[in-house]
């Protein structure tokens, strides 16, 4: 029983080693399979090459959503920052106009009231 198996294993070794030789030979698919299906074998090489061209595509654009999320964080905090900077510049003539029209006589002192330690 043990002659019977290696006596398989011998044939499916064979018939890789046959099946490799004839695809790097050229006989497994041989110039007449490529002049018989020329037009399916041109459609499946445009098919992968527009395949590797929309994936490069998807890609770069990919990197310029993140390049331009990163300018708009960027954008979103200095335009935070300068909302900030004119609404303190326009908040206290706002209320020093308002201190003078109600003849309210309040003064910004110069020294805090308290030391903070």
């Amino acid at each position: 029983m043990a002659a019977k198996k290696q006596d398989k294993k011998k044939p499916e070794k064979r018939n890789r080693e046959n099946f490799l030789n004839r695809l790097f030979m050229g006989k497994l698919v041989s110039l007449q399979f490529f002049t018989r299906n020329w037009l399916y074998v041109l459609g499946i090489v445009v098919f992968f090459i527009l395949y590797i061209a929309s994936k490069y595509q998807v890609r770069s654009q990919m990197e310029q959503i993140s390049k331009l999320r990163r300018e708009l964080s960027s954008e979103k905090s200095d335009l935070v920052r300068a909302s900030e900077k004119y609404n303190t510049q326009i908040r206290e003539p706002q209320m020093r106009e308002l201190l003078d029209t109600l003849d309210i006589d309040l003064i910004m002192p110069d020294k805090p009231a308290y030391r903070l330690d």
